[in-house]
C-alpha cells in the first residue's frame, strides 16, 4: 500500500512540472505496488482454503523471474525518484529462458525485500 501512495505522490508532483521521464516512472511503480498488493491481498485470502488442501503445489504459477525483478526495481527506482535523484535500471542477465513455475508472489516478496527502501538499489 505504501508503494501505491508513494507512486501516486510522485505522479502528482511529475504532472505539476510536466516531467514526462518522470511521470512514466510513477505509474510503473504505482503499477507494480499495486500488483503485489493484489497478490498479497490474494494469498491472504486464499490462505485458509491453502491451508486446507495441503498442497503447496497449488501456489504455484508459470512467471517470467526478469519481469518480477525489473518490477521490484520500478518500485525502488520510483522512491529515489521522490527524493530527488535520478536512478537508472541496469539488468545484465544471461540469455536463458526465465519462465519457471514458481509460487509468484514469495518470489516477489524476496526480490522486494532485496531492494529495502533506503538501500542502493
Amino acid at each position: 500500500m505504501h508503494g501505491v501512495m508513494m507512486g501516486l505522490e510522485v505522479l502528482k508532483r511529475a504532472l505539476v512540472s510536466g516531467d514526462k521521464e518522470d511521470i512514466d516512472l510513477s505509474l510503473a511503480a504505482t503499477e507494480s505496488s499495486g500488483y503485489t498488493l493484489q497478490t498479497i491481498l490474494n494469498d491472504v485470502l486464499d490462505f485458509g482454503k491453502w491451508t486446507k488442501m495441503g498442497d503447496e503445489d497449488s501456489r504455484q504459477s508459470s512467471a517470467n523471474l526478469i519481469e518480477i525483478a525489473n518490477r521490484a526495481m520500478t518500485v525502488c527506482a520510483a522512491h529515489y525518484s521522490s527524493m530527488g535523484y535520478n536512478p537508472e535500471i541496469v539488468m545484465e542477465y544471461a540469455d536463458y529462458d526465465w519462465n519457471l513455475q514458481v509460487d509468484e508472489a514469495r518470489f516477489h516478496r524476496y526480490i522486494s525485500l532485496l531492494l529495502p527502501v533506503g538501500s542502493i538499489c
